[in-house]
């Protein structure tokens, strides 16, 4: 692997920032990688059969739209979790899925380090004994790749830290409890103070995006996004299947800005349309309310410090690329096969 690659690449030379070479970053939402024989027992939910279906053709059809712009600009490529469906019936199965959804997608990317987040579904087997740690398989079979891929010697969990151009990637893992996710944010934003811009990735998102599951955020929502904000840092997430972009200001002027990347195939083929207009957050909140059981954010996120509320229809389906400068980070977003993507600007220094 390339010494060049995850070093700081900004050097100080008497005095003076030396300017880091602009660099992209293809970013993969959901995936849902599977096929009928991770499911012997056939307790596979019919809700799900759209998966398998999905994988003949759509997804890799999608995998191979967002390949072709991948080229030596891109140092990279990072998928946000759910790289599999799970669901499956044992440890045995479930580690199956994850190594062959890994050595799938990989195969798209043979020249990029392919780094992935743990999602729910990548610790999601069916089993009722409560002993069972169902994060093992994916310690086990998924893992052990993205380590090798990053360049480190083991993972005990999907929490590590990576440097590029001087920018500094969190991947967190948000269903290992052994792990407290905000002590290593916090850990590794000290230890990374210079850092020219601070992404952290993550399936679960840090601030509530979708009305379906608003209530299942990263552990530590709150926190995690208050460290952020002291370095205006961006968050790159999936879970919700659609496309979403969230920017928040804190009183003491710290800014966040989430995007969530959709990749689930299912719409692939034909670009979703996009709503015209930002929805307004207050709409977004009073459909919160509405819920059988209410969740409210007001205390550790109030409606006054949302700067933009964009959200995608669910038939928005694709992936992101990232053009990273010393000017701005900026999000292509690509909808459908053939669709015109979205430029969308996440920061300004």
């Amino acid at each position: 692997m390339s010494k060049r690659f995850f070093t700081l690449g900004a050097l100080f030379c008497a005095g003076w920032l030396i300017a880091a070479e602009p660099y992209r970053v293809l970013v993969l939402g959901d995936l849902h990688y599977d096929a009928p024989q991770y499911h012997a027992s056939g307790t596979f939910q019919q809700r799900f059969a759209k998966y398998p279906k999905m994988w003949q053709h759509a997804a890799p059809d999608l995998l191979t739209d967002a390949a072709s712009h991948v080229d030596g600009s891109f140092p990279f490529v990072i998928q946000l979790g759910d790289v599999a469906n799970g669901y499956t019936d044992s440890m045995e199965h479930q580690e199956a899925i994850l190594n062959d959804a890994f050595s799938v997608v990989k195969k798209y990317f043979p020249k990029q380090p392919l780094l992935v987040v743990k999602g729910n579904h990548d610790v999601r087997v069916i089993l009722d004994a409560k002993e069972v740690d169902r994060n093992e398989p994916a310690a086990c079979a998924l893992l052990p790749h993205v380590a090798k891929e990053a360049d480190l010697p083991e993972l005990p969990t999907g929490n590590f830290a990576k440097t590029y151009q001087g920018d500094l990637y969190l991947f967190v893992d948000g269903f290992d409890k052994s792990v407290d996710a905000a002590k290593f944010v916090e850990e590794q934003l000290a230890a990374h103070p210079d850092a020219r811009y601070v992404f952290l990735l993550t399936h679960l998102p840090v601030f509530p995006a979708s009305v379906k599951r608003p209530a299942w955020l990263l552990p530590h929502f709150d926190e995690i996004a208050r460290l952020l904000a002291k370095r205006n840092g961006i968050i790159l997430a999936g879970h919700t299947h659609a496309f979403s972009i969230i920017s928040y200001e804190f009183e003491d002027g710290g800014r966040v800005t989430q995007l969530i990347v959709n990749s689930v195939a299912v719409h692939w083929q034909k670009p979703g349309k996009w709503l015209p207009k930002y929805k307004n957050y207050a709409k977004f909140s009073a459909a919160m309310n509405k819920l059988s059981k209410p969740y409210r954010f007001e205390n550790a996120f109030p409606a006054s410090g949302y700067r933009e509320y964009v959200s995608y229809p669910s038939k928005c389906t694709g992936y992101a690329v990232l053009e990273i400068s010393d000017g701005e980070v900026a999000a292509l977003i690509y909808n459908g096969k053939e669709g015109t993507p979205r430029k969308v600007v996440l920061q300004k220094r």
